[in-house]
C-alpha cells in the first residue's frame, strides 16, 4: 500500500539526496509541501509530479504540458467519479481506489 503523503526524510531517503536539499526544494517552490508546524508533509501526487517534470527523456514542452493537462483531467475524473459514488477520495489508499477502479 503507498503513502499519500511522505516526509521530507522519506523523501530524501527516497532519492538519496540530503535532507537540505528536499527542505532547498521545498523552500524554492519546487517541491510543493504543506506546512504542519514546524514539519512539512509532500502529497504523493505532487512528488511524482516533481520527478515527472525532471525525468531527462527528450521531449517537447507542449508534449509535456499536454500529458499533464491529461493526466490531470483523468485525476480530477477519477477524483468526480468517487464522490458521486459516495466515497471520499482522500480517505481511499491506493488498494482501495484500485480495486473501485477495476469493480
Amino acid at each position: 500500500m503507498q503513502e499519500q503523503v511522505m516526509t521530507p526524510q522519506e523523501v530524501s531517503e527516497y532519492l538519496r539526496v540530503g535532507i537540505r536539499t528536499v527542505y532547498d526544494w521545498i523552500k524554492k517552490g519546487e517541491l510543493p509541501a504543506i506546512r504542519l508546524g514546524k514539519t512539512y508533509r509532500i502529497e504523493r501526487t505532487d512528488f511524482d509530479r516533481f520527478l515527472r517534470q525532471r525525468k531527462t527523456v527528450r521531449r517537447s514542452r507542449s508534449w509535456q504540458r499536454r500529458f499533464d493537462m491529461a493526466m490531470e483531467k483523468s485525476q480530477r475524473a477519477f477524483r468526480d467519479y468517487l464522490i458521486n459514488q459516495g466515497y471520499d477520495p482522500h480517505a481511499l489508499n491506493d488498494e482501495e481506489a484500485e480495486k473501485i477502479l477495476n469493480a
